[in-house]
């Protein structure tokens, strides 16, 4: 359920264009592009969908979110 809520608040971001500015993502690139891919593909059909792109700051915070879980 939290990660509809999520889901729905990040949609709405991308197409307002509001993205999160807090996470610095040059170091999580290097060190965790497996999870970025991974990420990118199972939201493939939503980016596709609402013509949006998940930034990699968006997937910094998801797997943060996801680690501290």
């Amino acid at each position: 359920m939290l990660w509809l809520v999520y889901t729905y608040h990040l949609i709405e971001r991308l197409i307002m264009k509001q993205q999160i500015t807090v996470y610095n993502s040059e170091d999580f690139e290097e060190k965790h592009q497996d999870f970025i891919i991974a990420l990118k593909q199972s939201m493939k059909k939503v980016e596709e969908f609402y013509n949006v792109e998940i930034p990699t700051e968006e997937i910094e915070y998801i797997y943060s979110y996801v680690e501290n879980d």
